[in-house]
Formats: C-alpha cells, structure tokens, sequence
C-alpha cells in the first residue's frame, strides 16, 4: 500500500525538467564560449513504474509522450517536492546503489594551480567530458578553453581513491573543496556546490546526460597521499 501511494503521488503532477544544454559560442571569432544555453521541458506525469515515469506534453504542435528514468529525472527536474518525491518512489535497494559505489576524488589544474575539485565512479570518463566543455560550469569551461588554447590540456590529479559511497565521497568533495579556497586557489566550483553538497544536477545524472563530443588521452593521472 505505501508503495502504491508513492507512485500515485506523482500522477498527475506537471514538472519541468532540463532536456539538454549546449554552448553559446562568441569572441572575434566566434569560438568562445561564453554562455550555456539551457532548455526546458513541461508535462504532466501519466504512467509510473519503479524506475521510470511517462510523461504527456501537448502543445500546439501536437501531444509528445517521453519516458524518463527517474534516476535521470532527479538530477533534471528543480523542484525540490518532486525530487523527493521521484527518490522516495525508487526500489530501496536501487536507493542503495549509490552507496555502495566507489568513487574517486580528483582535482583539474594548471600549471601547479588547482581550479577544480570533484568526484567521479569513471575519472577518466569524467576528464573527457571536462576536456570537451560538455558540462554547463561557464567558469570551468572558460577556464579549461583558456588552457585548451595553449596547446595543453588540464593536469589531473587523483587525490583520493575508492571512497565508499555516494555521501561519504559528497563529504570528501566538501573538504577538499574548503581546503582548496583556505589554501588560495581560485576554485571555479559553483557556489551551490560548495555551500549544498546536493546540488539541482546530481553527479550520476551529470555524469549520464553529459558526453563527450572526442575522447582526449589523460595526460597525467598521479596519486596524491590524502590528508585529512
């Protein structure tokens, strides 16, 4: 019965969702990013599963039908009622994927100067995507065209590796991301990510919407001795 009542709280419901970004480009010539634009998404949701929700958009175009993993709707939608409501509604042992995953801690620099902290389950996925501006960080992308634009790409280090769990690896990412900012760097993490460890974007989602247009080699992938 409390399952039946989690999924029949979000028929029904309208939400918006992220449905993809892509670079604004300007400069002299025209290869600059320097906005991401974001589109959006409205339906309502009419049929859901476990894992998945349909949803019904209609416009004056016509009725647009889209099923949506729920996993991937979490990290897309804003609304924080209907995240909780879309991850409460999850099988508990899909619930605990996460924390049973191993993540790794690494950090983007250049030239010695580290301007990005973040976690992973595929660091090396994680770098292409970075090395291809695929993610919707305006300052990171600017940073990395920046370093691109010397003939280079960014250094890459793995601080810490296989941490267990999605929370304890959001936790290590906090306090490297502290130690980071006391220690001077010019970190170009977004605020919210430093300030709420549960960002709109979670990083599965992030890590699954978002591909790289190239594969680019790791440069350098060197273990730091963490400290703690």
């Amino acid at each position: 019965m409390k399952k039946l009542k989690k999924y029949t709280a979000l028929l029904g419901l309208t939400i918006t969702w992220l449905e993809d970004t892509f670079p604004v480009l300007g400069g002299d010539y025209m290869t600059e990013i320097v906005s991401i634009e974001c589109i959006y998404e409205t339906g309502v949701i009419i049929h859901v599963t476990p894992l998945s929700v349909k949803t019904e958009t209609v416009t004056s175009e016509g009725t647009t039908k889209k099923t949506h993993s729920k996993q991937r709707l979490i990290g897309q939608v804003e609304d924080a009622d209907i995240k909780e409501l879309l991850k409460t509604s999850l099988p508990v042992s899909f619930k605990s994927a996460n924390e049973e995953a191993e993540y790794d801690l690494y950090r983007l620099s250049d030239e010695g100067n580290i301007f990005y902290v973040g976690i992973s389950k595929d660091v090396e996925r994680r770098y292409k995507q970075h090395c291809t501006c695929s993610g919707t960080n305006l300052d990171l992308n600017l940073k990395i065209q920046e370093i691109l634009r010397k003939g280079k790409n960014p250094d890459i280090d793995l601080v810490e590796r296989k941490i267990k769990g999605l929370k304890q690896a959001q936790a290590r990412e906090k306090y490297w991301i502290s130690r980071g900012l006391e220690e001077g760097y010019p970190l170009v993490n977004r605020p919210n990510v430093i300030e709420d460890m549960w960002a709109n974007f979670d990083y599965d989602t992030r890590e699954t919407i978002i591909d790289p247009e190239k594969y680019v080699d790791v440069r350098r992938l060197k273990n730091v001795e963490s400290a703690s």
